[in-house]
């Protein structure tokens, strides 16, 4: 999928970004103007920035006036294990019949569990003074995709995995949007439409030998300067107390396109036990990718925490990029506590300074921020300094949210940062607050840093009235702008408010913000109970939010309480304040797969949004040689378009769909993978059949195939009839087998003696053998041709795979008539020969016979389908011979004999002889 919004390209600033010294550019698919009157052809490239350079703000201090502790030096991160890996066509799996954990405690507690008594009393920090609460957000009555206002898209996602919390996240490039949850992930476009169903962590990626764990805590981010997806998965294997996290980074902007995959050991040993790490964090930047996490020992308890930055080859191509780095375990705050529960800041600019920021808060109650910054790039071992700077007091929620139709409460976490965004040397995260330290009401704190000067440059406390609480917020920031808007995304409920819902608002990070209303996501459907073993009532770790470099528009990813006790997610995106129309198409069929045969009228369709009205859209077709436009100019309200298939086979067809402004195109896009075209089945007819010869396979289709007057029903459900036909002589007696597995539809076969329609005798038929598809086993004989005929059920059509497996009958033969052998001479004799069946063979002597004395029967050592008889023979036979009975059998314990005679003579002078 290469759809691109030309109109908003000023949004990825100039072409070129300065990291390191280098340039960075990035190639997306857009299409371009051709000379002459025909309409425009694609010629795919056009480079632009995706993420903008940084400008100097106004008053920069010098950071050596503010220096913060240093911190100590770091070790080594081992080179991972990588592997280059394409997407795996996984089926979506069902929900587990009852819901379970990924691990016995996925995030691990840092104190106690809270209770609504523990937060009655003053707070051993600053007394707060909340900001004045906002509205309730209205309620939709439904969550509708282009809605209007603020909606710009929005779709369901994954739903009900089988796990708790859901922990949803996700990222969008400039055609994709990618979601995962605690178990897996998806693919989509941006328009809504599935392009890689739910699928599973455990086989997307691969695990180490003897692995016996589980996957859970996935973090993924669009990183605009490379344009590639990045996606991390922790995993701890409890049976080998083994902890590994894999980072998968996309080849291209297109997630289809296969990912480079690393798996990077995470067990530390350097505590007093072992320990696993948990609640990771990840972000890209200019240095590459930074990593952090909490460590938590096997037996139990909270080890410290976990900081790392890789190198940028990480993100090379080919999966061979220098991708290891620097770690730092164990950091402290200055004034004294363990560092818990950071979060690296993704990049929106290219920063001058070369720094990677990490965040830090205090897990339960607290008015500081820890900001941590790693100097240097990981190319050699950077430094790191930690910077304590006061914010306003926040306390953590717990499990006190209140929620209609249960008596149990939800648990919203602690006072941990959820995410951080960084552009233009400033800092912004956002975390739940306890507003009252009550327990009476949850909201979102954000706060803006000045990495600089270290201090808090603005903060905004989102909350409504006692008994409302807004949880699990993430931030994201327009484009590169660090005084511009902010959108952050997230969950609500309350006693008297609906049930689990997605919220998302967005606002100017001013001191005098000027702030939009509140606005509901997506409606829960019912209350949610599902406690952990910790007896929590799990909703999540995080919710999800990105920016999109190509429309410029905010997007969430949040968790809604469905029926029945299961989680459900919403996909969506906003409009910032300053932000137009996001214009898009998308093609929808065909779209990869289809099989289409020449000489036919099939429907090409395609989504769109926002497209001009004075837009024009064009069609192309490209045959993987050529491409040529098929229609255009078409209204640009138009969704379909009736085409006559050409007549040019070929198994790399894409089809191209283009909105034309008349200068340049303000979106495109392609079929995400190729089709098929064809031509007609030239074995429509039975006269037609094609022959087939010994065990062999061979591909066809039934796609406009007809049925004759005459013809049978094949296996009694192919009706209305479209076959196709094949013939095959037998070469001998024995069996055949036709299969027809691999095929793509839903397939009927049967076989028939007769030299028409009129004299068919059925031989054997089958609908479902494998799955959908069939197979026949029956005997043949040699000489007789038999009628092949593949069908669909009832009116299935598509590729056909056939099959064809001869096994001739078992026979046993001699070559030549055994020679006479003589007394005292060597006798030596390989003319069985065994034809059919199926090895091994036994051979062996039946029917009371017997060899003549000294003389032996077995397999010849290099042929076991060759019987020997050797030996050196001691006593002659008479006149006529010896009489003998040799029988063969296959590893079917199929029989075949052979009679035959050998006689002895007195050996009259050669002491030593081979007997001819």
């Amino acid at each position: 999928m290469s759809m691109i919004n030309t109109q908003s390209q000023h949004r990825w600033a100039a072409v070129m970004s300065i990291v390191g010294g280098g340039m960075i550019m990035f190639t997306v698919s857009v299409l371009a103007i051709a000379a002459g009157p025909e309409a425009p052809i694609a010629d795919f490239s056009k480079p632009i920035l995706l993420v903008s350079p940084e400008t100097e703000p106004a008053g920069i201090v010098d950071d050596s006036a503010h220096p913060g502790m240093q911190g100590p030096a770091p070790t080594v991160v081992g080179a991972p294990v990588r592997v280059g890996t394409q997407l795996k066509n996984i089926a979506p799996a069902s929900a587990a019949a009852s819901l379970g954990e990924p691990r016995f405690h996925i995030q691990g507690d840092f104190g106690q569990e809270h209770s609504k008594v523990q937060f009655h009393g003053a707070s051993p920090f600053l007394v707060k003074a909340p900001a004045n609460p906002e509205t309730l957000p209205p309620i939709p009555d439904a969550p509708l995709p282009n809605a209007p206002g603020d909606s710009v898209r929005q779709w369901q996602g994954i739903s009900n995995s089988g796990w708790i919390p859901p922990d949803t996240i996700g990222a969008v490039g400039p055609g994709h949007v990618v979601e995962a949850v605690n178990s897996g992930f998806a693919i989509y476009t941006k328009l809504g439409t599935e392009l890689q169903g739910y699928t599973t962590f455990s086989s997307f990626l691969d695990t180490p030998v003897g692995w016996y764990g589980s996957m859970f805590d996935p973090r993924v981010v669009y990183d605009g300067l490379r344009g590639k997806f990045v996606m991390l998965v922790l995993g701890v294997d409890d049976v080998n107390s083994e902890s590994y996290y894999w980072i998968a980074v996309s080849k291209t902007s297109n997630p289809l396109d296969g990912w480079c995959t690393f798996l990077y050991s995470a067990t530390d040993t350097s505590g007093s036990s072992t320990a696993w790490l948990d609640y990771v964090g990840i972000a890209t930047d200019g240095n590459g990718v930074a990593v952090s996490g909490n460590y938590f020992y096997f037996s139990g308890g909270f080890r410290g925490s976990y900081t790392a930055v890789l190198k940028p080859g990480i993100f090379d191509a080919d999966c061979a990029g220098d991708a290891d780095g620097w770690k730092w375990v164990d950091l402290d705050w200055p004034s004294g506590g363990q560092v818990f529960s950071q979060q690296p800041a993704q990049a929106h600019t290219s920063n001058a300074n070369g720094e990677t920021y990490f965040v830090n808060t205090f897990s339960y109650s607290g008015n500081k921020v820890l900001l941590v910054k790693v100097s240097g790039h990981p190319a050699a071992a950077p430094s790191i300094t930690l910077h304590e700077i006061g914010i306003n007091a926040y306390d953590g929620i717990g499990s006190n949210i209140d929620q209609p139709g249960s008596s149990i409460d939800i648990d919203g976490g602690d006072t941990r940062v959820m995410n951080a965004v960084y552009a233009n040397r400033r800092v912004f995260f956002s975390l739940t607050d306890d507003v009252n330290n009550n327990g009476d009401a949850a909201g979102w704190l954000t706060v803006k840093l000045n990495s600089d000067t270290n201090t808090n440059e603005w903060q905004d406390l989102i909350w409504s009235s006692g008994g409302h609480y807004y949880f699990y917020p993430a931030v994201t920031l327009q484009g590169a702008d660090s005084n511009g808007n902010l959108a952050v995304f997230g969950s609500w409920t309350g006693s008297d408010s609906p049930f689990v819902s997605g919220l998302y608002k967005i606002y100017d990070n001013q001191p005098a913000a000027t702030t939009g209303p509140l606005q509901t996501m997506v409606t829960g459907q019912a209350s949610y109970v599902n406690l952990d073993s910790s007896n929590r009532n799990r909703w999540g770790d995080y919710s999800g939010a990105g920016y999109d470099w190509t429309c410029g528009n905010a997007w969430g990813w949040v968790g809604w309480a469905d029926t029945g006790n299961r989680w459900a997610t919403e996909i969506g995106a906003r409009k910032f304040a300053t932000e137009g129309p996001c214009p898009q198409i998308e093609v929808t069929v065909p779209n990869g797969g289809e099989v289409w045969i020449s000489g036919t009228t099939r429907n090409i369709t395609w989504k769109q949004a926002d497209l001009p009205g004075s837009d024009d859209v064009y069609l192309f077709f490209d045959d993987g040689t050529t491409t040529s436009q098929i229609a255009g100019p078409l209204p640009v309200g138009d969704s379909s378009f009736s085409w006559t298939v050409p007549e040019q086979p070929t198994t790399q067809g894409k089809i191209s769909a283009g909105s034309l402004d008349g200068a340049e195109y303000t979106a495109s896009d392609w079929s995400d993978a190729n089709f098929t075209v064809i031509g007609p089945p030239s074995n429509d007819n039975f006269v037609d059949r094609i022959a087939l010869t010994g065990s062999t396979t061979t591909t066809g289709a039934n796609i406009e195939a007809t049925g004759e007057t005459g013809e049978p029903s094949h296996a009694g459900v192919s009706v209305p009839l479209a076959s196709v036909w094949w013939s095959w002589e037998a070469p001998g007696d024995g069996q055949l087998t036709i299969s027809t597995e691999g095929s793509g539809f839903d397939t009927t076969l049967a076989a028939y003696t007769g030299s028409s329609l009129g004299s068919l005798s059925a031989v054997a038929s089958n609908d479902d053998f494998t799955g959908l598809q069939s197979q026949i086993t029956f005997p043949v004989s040699t000489g007789t041709n038999y009628a092949i005929a593949v069908d669909g059920y009832s009116s299935a059509e598509g590729v056909i795979e056939v099959a064809v497996n001869f096994e001739a009958s078992l026979a046993l033969v001699s070559a030549y008539h055994p020679p006479n052998g003589k007394t005292d001479i060597v006798y030596y004799w390989e003319g069985l020969r065994v034809t059919g069946g199926q090895p091994p063979y036994t051979f062996s002597l039946i029917d009371g016979t017997s060899l003549p004395f000294g003389l032996t029967l077995q397999n010849a050592p290099w042929d076991p389908a060759i019987g020997t008889i050797w030996g050196q023979p001691i006593n002659p036979t008479a006149m006529t011979g010896h009489d003998f009975t040799v029988q063969v059998m296959d590893a079917n314990s199929d029989t075949a004999t052979t009679s035959l005679n050998i006689r002895v003579i007195y050996n009259t002078g050669c002491s030593y002889c081979h007997a001819k």
